[in-house]
């Protein structure tokens, strides 16, 4: 995000990768997008600070770059997510993983991303 790297008091990083060719007899050129998002909260048994991660993945059609990462990110897609429900999301999210894996080649550390 131009000139900002916060989003409702979250830090977010974002990367991108583009032209990731998928399908078979059609070849769709897609972008991958990933972000974490950190931030503070007190822990409620020790009052102490800590910091909390939630990793965030899509697949786009439309060419990502600094200039519209945000609009099609927080403001798009994580709406048009409050409408599936759970299994279609967890079937995006494997296939995102995936490709992730297969482009990056580094592995998801756990089951949420």
């Amino acid at each position: 995000m131009p000139g900002r790297a916060y989003y409702r008091e979250r830090y977010q990083e974002f990367h991108w990768y583009h032209d990731v060719v998928w399908g078979y007899a059609l070849q769709l050129k897609l972008d991958l997008v990933s972000c974490l998002k950190k931030w503070e909260e007190v822990d409620k048994k020790t009052g102490e600070i800590i910091f909390k991660y939630s990793p965030h993945q899509w697949i786009s059609s439309i060419r990502v770059n600094i200039d519209n990462v945000h609009e099609l990110c927080n403001l798009g897609a994580r709406k048009i997510g409050l409408l599936e429900d759970s299994i279609n999301t967890e079937n995006i999210v494997a296939i995102i993983t995936n490709m992730l894996f297969h482009v990056t080649g580094m592995p998801c550390k756990d089951s949420t991303c």
